[in-house]
This record gives C-alpha cells, structure tokens and sequence, in this order.
C-alpha cells in the first residue's frame, strides 16, 4: 500500500543518519537519488531500487561443441579452457557467473545485418565466451578484453597434395564464428559456393563425407582437436580473421564487461603470471598475457579506449557506495 511503503521508508531514513543518506544520494541524480526530507506523499520507485542494485552476476554463455574451450560430455557435464578461466575471472572479480550452455550462435548468428543472436536479444544470458572481436561485432556489442592470441583462419583440405586452389570448390564453415560464411566471401573470394555448419564436428564430417571441398575453420587449437586422428589437412593459413577471443556481452551490459576486465587483469598477474600461463599449456590454447585489443570495453578511467556505448567510471564508484550502504542497513 503506498502509504505503508511511505513509512516504510521514512523510517528507513531516520535510522540510517546522515552518513547512510548521502552514501545512498550518490546512486541516482535527478528522480532516481530522493532526499532524506521528501514529502509524504511521494513514495519510492520500485523500478528505480531495481535499477541500482549490485551487479553481482553474469550469465556466461559457452558451447558445448567447441573443444578444446568447452564441451559437453554425458557423464562428467562441461569442461574446457573456458569453463575453468571463467570461474577464475569471476572468482578474481568476486562475481557469481552461471554457465549457460547453449549453441554459440545464440550469441551471433553471422547475420548479414548484424542482428545480435536469439538467445542475447531475449536475454537468456549476459556474455558469450570466446568470441573474436571483430569490427562487425564491435560496432554492436560490447567485448572484453582478449585472452587468446589473434585467431587465425585454416582452410582444410581432404588431401593436400591433390589439392589445385579453391576456384569453383564448395567451401564449408561454422555460422556465427570469425570464419563465417563473410569472412570466407573475403578470403576465398574463388570459391563456387560457401556452405554453413552449426559447428566444427558437423563441418569436419562433411567434409570428409565430401559434401564440401575444403573447410575454413578458425583457432588452431580448435581446428587441432576437430581434425587429430584424420587425414584432413591444411592447404592456406589467415592471419589475424580476429584481434582474439574475449568475452561478448549485449551492449547493455556494458559494466558487466568491466567488471569481467578487472577479473581478467587479476588472473592474468594471479601467482605472478603462472596460473594463467599453466592453464593455458594445460589445454593448448595460444593466451594473450599482455595485450588489451584495440577497441575494449575499458574498467580502468585513464585509459583511452573507452567507446561511445561505455558506461562512466562513476558507474564503479555508484557500485562501492551502493555495497557501503548495504552494510550500513
């Protein structure tokens, strides 16, 4: 009832003093921060208390066909390169991050207008891990840092020695991947056809059925562990398709792509470089120890890389008033 929720909170104000009150004015401006001395008939915004809660987590999507970063197995569930950095990243950054397993093209589709994929645009998770940060990815979404090296595409092949080019080939990739059916129209601008996969086993299986001529698939790492014990191999090499895999986040979640930064910085110097550098041996997975990419979403105020879309750092210090004041309640 309004006037019961009016008490409510005069009360609230009353045992709080002074020190609590300006700690809580310093959350919204303008209609969203109330003073202490508001009239009684004003009552208190449930959206706006909705609105200034703590970011305490993030929803990360992974794939369960990608290994060696993540992969669902019957009876022991999913494990990777991704699984245990994020748990790390978000352990650093003292945030709880549910994984969501879902087909990666629920995050990005390779549609050719640059609509955000299904599962993102109805909010079923917050970020994707690794994704490569793209130019079309970047003008829409908002990315981390990157964590591997820049990815590499690989253009495979059933037998390379009878291999003649790609003119008039029918070319196979994964949608939604930095090698997606755009990035094979840029390289492989010969080709016939170029054919999408779900995912790299479906594509690898194709084209060792030879429904396809070649494959273009992206990582080494990945590609490594969809081809070992067969006879696939590579016949041409790109460099750089992405500046590297980072976490992508709806454009909303701006501050949760910070805050996932500062846990990224933390892993990265955790036990003086060696945890980050054994996990990454651990899986084969070319890590990126140093770099910060050329356009991320930045936590840290000096930086210059901040975007258009970026939240201000005033949204961290909102964050540590809003903790404060928890505690004081």
């Amino acid at each position: 009832h309004p006037t019961s929720t009016h008490h409510k909170s005069t009360a609230m104000w009353s045992r709080l003093g002074t020190p609590a009150a300006f700690l809580l004015l310093l959350l919204g401006s303008g209609t969203e921060a109330r003073s202490a001395a508001s009239s009684s008939s004003e009552t208190v915004d449930p959206t706006v208390e909705l609105a200034n809660q703590f970011v305490y987590q993030v929803a990360i999507l992974l794939s369960a066909d990608r290994p060696p970063f993540s992969y669902f197995d019957p009876e022991v569930g999913v494990s990777g390169f991704d699984v245990e950095l994020v748990r790390a990243v978000c352990d650093e950054a003292g945030l709880d991050c549910p994984l969501i397993l879902a087909p990666h093209t629920e995050a990005w589709s390779s549609d050719p207008k640059g609509y955000m994929g299904a599962g993102m645009r109805r909010g079923e998770f917050d970020c994707a891990a690794s994704f490569g940060s793209k130019p079309a990815r970047l003008s829409g979404m908002a990315f981390s840092y990157p964590y591997t090296k820049p990815e590499a595409g690989v253009l495979l092949v059933r037998n390379t020695s009878a291999w003649t080019g790609v003119s008039g080939k029918a070319v196979g990739v994964v949608l939604g991947s930095s090698c997606d059916q755009h990035a094979a129209a840029r390289l492989l601008a010969g080709a016939a056809m170029v054919v999408s996969f779900t995912d790299g086993q479906e594509l690898v299986s194709n084209l060792q059925a030879s429904t396809v001529d070649a494959a273009l698939l992206c990582e080494d790492s990945y590609a490594h562990r969809l081809t070992e014990n067969s006879t696939l191999g590579v016949v041409d090499r790109f460099e750089e398709v992405s500046e590297g895999l980072s976490y992508m986040c709806h454009p909303r979640k701006v501050l949760q792509a910070k805050l996932l930064n500062l846990g990224l910085r933390a892993v990265r110097v955790k036990d003086s470089g060696i945890f980050l550098q054994r996990l990454c041996v651990a899986w084969n997975v070319s890590c990126e120890y140093t770099s910060f990419g050329s356009n991320p979403i930045s936590d840290a105020p000096s930086s210059p890389s901040f975007c258009s879309r970026c939240t201000p750092w005033s949204s961290i210090v909102r964050l540590f008033a809003m903790s404060v004041a928890a505690v004081i309640l």
